[in-house]
């Protein structure tokens, strides 16, 4: 192999990569756009109880988990541009249905749809990074890659209130259509192969159901991922009522913005060091920082310890994500990247989901302090767990 053609292999930056990191923004952002803003609406046009407002919210995820899980089989066997542009043309005219949904039973219903057709369009996209990203790179290439999340969470929720306030939540929905035909249009021109030639077999598991819907090798960094973001969620969906009642509200909403912005400055450094040391050098103190910053979380009496809990967050659960993210691109094989994501989405969702239910019920019996304080124990025993599940066996 001629010197050039390594040189080629080991790029990072390609159109197709660039396309579809932009893609992923662009549905992240509707994503977080409608998260942030869709229980108020619920709230004030339709009347509904506080729960039936957070189901509005949450359905989307429960769409995506679905998703995920369909699409990380069929699309090892499909082509990975067929199933991105169902995703991301899915979400335009799914997040169109919003201007028609008159009922609540509607609205849920299109919530629904749209976290389906999210879950399509973000595990395709992740297998697409994760095939034409070199190995040798993956800590960089993925790290990257998972700016896009992150921008996406800062930047969606900010333009989603501030147009909220000044032309209500029609202009959020007309947001959410317009960055989805964006990202639609941006993803006519990516050029891959199939990720496997339909008819092929699905290798040696194949006769196995559980193998069709399950990744095995990426299924214990999985189980560390749901422990770390089921304490990621008490942190999005709480802290700005515990905030409100510490009375630090401008602090607490600028939280997420430290967030995003420590998580971008640090990745590349991360990414690096993912590449050069190997990933116990990322995730064993990502989750010690990360569990750290809730812990703080757990003692804030001053605005400045709010933000310092954000500055903690971002470069714990930012290592975390990054490490982890980067090893499933060296654990999956080849032919199988849609599959591993949606293993290691799946978990992250449900995390999401079942993290704010059980903080819920621990406000309910000890309080806020307190229930922070438990999370970040529960937090600091994903050490003992990553060294269970893959540090012992490949130091």
């Amino acid at each position: 192999m001629k010197v050039s053609d390594t040189q080629d292999n080991e790029k990072i930056f390609s159109k197709n990569y660039l396309l579809v990191t932009c893609i992923s923004f662009l549905i992240n952002a509707n994503f977080m756009a409608l998260m942030t803003t869709t229980s108020g609406f619920a709230l004030e046009s339709f009347g509904v109880t506080n729960s039936q407002a957070g189901f509005a919210a949450s359905i989307f995820i429960i769409g995506a988990i679905g998703a995920r899980l369909f699409a990380g089989w069929y699309t090892t066997i499909a082509r990975y541009k067929g199933m991105l542009l169902l995703g991301v043309a899915g979400m335009a005219v799914i997040s169109s249905l919003y201007f028609f949904a008159g009922t609540f039973p509607l609205f849920c219903i299109v919530r629904l749809l749209n976290g389906f057709m999210f879950g399509i369009g973000t595990n395709t996209a992740f297998a697409i990074i994760s095939s034409i990203i070199p190995k040798s790179r993956a800590g960089e290439g993925m790290g990257y890659f998972a700016l896009s999340q992150t921008s996406a969470l800062a930047l969606g929720p900010l333009l989603a209130l501030r147009l909220l306030t000044e032309w209500g939540m029609t202009a959020v929905f007309l947001l959410a259509v317009i960055v989805t035909v964006v990202a639609t249009v941006l993803a006519l021109p990516v050029k891959l192969p199939a990720a496997r030639e339909p008819g092929e077999g699905t290798g040696p598991n194949e006769g196995r159901l559980i193998t069709k819907f399950i990744d095995i090798k990426v299924l214990p960094i999985a189980m560390l991922c749901f422990l770390v973001y089921c304490g990621h969620g008490s942190i999005l969906s709480f802290v700005a009522v515990y905030g409100a009642g510490l009375g630090l509200n401008d602090y607490a909403a600028y939280l997420f913005a430290v967030v995003a912005i420590v998580t971008v400055a640090s990745r590349p450094y991360v990414a690096k060091l993912f590449d050069k040391k190997g990933p116990n050098i990322v995730i064993y103190p990502g989750i010690v920082v990360f569990a750290l910053a809730i812990l703080v979380l757990s003692q804030v009496t001053q605005g400045w310890m709010l933000l310092a809990v954000g500055v903690l967050s971002g470069l714990g659960s930012g290592a975390v994500q990054s490490g982890t993210l980067s090893l499933v691109v060296k654990l999956a094989s080849r032919d199988n990247f849609a599959l591993a994501n949606s293993t290691y989405y799946t978990f992250i969702d449900t995390a999401m989901a079942v993290g704010p239910v059980i903080a819920g019920a621990l406000i309910t019996a000890v309080g806020f302090s307190s229930m922070y304080l438990i999370i970040s124990i529960a937090v600091f025993f994903g050490i003992p767990l990553y060294y269970a599940v893959y540090a012992r066996r490949n130091r």
